[in-house]
């Protein structure tokens, strides 16, 4: 009669954490080692890693057959943090150690068994242990905000298992306190002008509550200052939110998470040379992008005239439906982008049209062309404000 034994671990999909089955079987037979569930190239690794950090860690490698499964098989799964749950269904499944039902275990593991590494998507995972109510086992390196540190059970090493050395996982402090007052007051006389602007627009209840797209025309000079307006301007973040905004930014590695802990909004700005994938989302495995990075917050995009048409319509109709959806071979991801779209344009060509301090260089031609284009844009943008 085979050994078994059930380790419950989680993979990221988009930008959450969802539970997955770790099942080990010990049965009789030729000695051998498989994983099902995972792409061969992946399941070859784990296969190295965990055979190696069971060794170098006192334990006794099975002289049996052993099957490990990832549950449910049809899942695409991917990351080194699946190390340290098989080793642990494997240690469990051959009696060497004795874990927990609660336990949601993730861990990426060196191949003399130390976990040194900072898992990808923990604050994710976090908020998935408490939603079933569960703990986590995590590498001790990971941090996680200050409330979310009572429920994840550090470890330094695979061998720490076995002894029960659990300590606390590091705490992400706090950056410093959304305050509106002291924002404003901070604000330079350009960014100042910006802001006064955009107050005589949205009134007091705040930018956040009172737009969803804007279009500033404005010179060169002064698009310069709109994002130290908007920090300003925008209404500050709720509880809520801020682990939702936390949990993006932890899987995709980017992110001021101390500052969404203050309550501040994300305020995300790509460049126009930014690639589809990491502006829309994508790659493999798929990442959250910058509109997903901006959700609950703003996507400021300047020098529009250098964005290509087709990228700002993917960003528009993702703004507007307030997610996005990456299509794979192996599945659909969907993934959060309910975000506010400010964008920055010149008035003509050279920048200074309509300018009272600097003259205008470009032909009338010039400025009527650019003008229509303008005109094409606003209509991606509830709001149009000229500086």
């Amino acid at each position: 009669m085979p050994n078994r034994s059930i380790v419950i671990s989680s993979v990221i999909s988009g930008v959450e954490a969802v539970p997955i089955a770790v099942e080990c079987s010990i049965g009789e037979g030729a000695p051998d080692f498989q994983i099902i569930g995972l792409r061969r190239e992946l399941a070859d690794e784990m296969r190295a890693i965990v055979r190696c950090a069971i060794k170098s860690t006192g334990y006794e490698w099975p002289n049996r057959n052993v099957t490990v499964a990832l549950t449910p098989l049809d899942m695409p799964k991917r990351g080194a943090h699946l190390a340290l749950p098989i080793a642990a269904a494997v240690l469990e499944a051959t009696g060497q150690i004795c874990l927990r039902d609660d336990y949601v275990v993730v861990g990426e593991m060196s191949l003399s068994g130390c976990l040194a590494y900072p898992t990808r998507g923990i604050i994710a995972v976090r908020r998935l242990v408490q939603e079933l109510h569960r703990e986590m086992v995590c590498p001790s390196c990971d941090s996680m905000p200050a409330g979310y540190t009572h429920r994840a059970l550090g470890i330094n090493s695979l061998a720490d298992l076995r002894t029960g050395s659990f300590e606390r996982v590091g705490c992400i402090e706090s950056g410093e306190k959304y305050d509106a007052d002291k924002l404003e007051a901070e604000l330079s006389d350009g960014a100042r002008a910006v802001y006064d602007r955009i107050v005589d627009l949205v009134g007091d209840d705040g930018w956040y509550e009172g737009f969803k797209s804007v279009l500033i025309v404005a010179p060169h000079e002064r698009t310069t200052y709109v994002p130290e307006a908007l920090r300003a301007a925008v209404n500050p973040i709720s509880g809520n939110m801020v682990l939702e905004c936390a949990a993006i930014a932890s899987v995709a590695g980017d992110g001021d998470i101390p500052s969404l802990l203050g309550y501040h909004r994300p305020i995300r700005m790509p460049d126009p040379s930014i690639s589809l994938p990491a502006l829309i989302g994508g790659g493999m495995p798929v990442r959250p992008g910058e509109i997903s990075l901006a959700h609950n917050g703003v996507l400021y995009l300047d020098d529009l005239a250098l964005w290509k048409p087709s990228t700002l319509r993917q960003v528009d109709a993702a703004r507007r439906d307030g997610h996005v959806r990456i299509v794979r071979a192996d599945g659909v991801t969907g993934m959060p982008a309910a975000f506010q779209l400010v964008g920055c344009i010149a008035p003509c060509p050279c920048g200074h049209y309509g300018d009272p301090d600097r003259d205008c260089t470009c032909e009338a031609q010039q400025v009527a062309a650019w003008q229509r284009r303008i005109e094409q844009m606003s209509a991606m943008f509830d709001t149009v404000i000229h500086l």
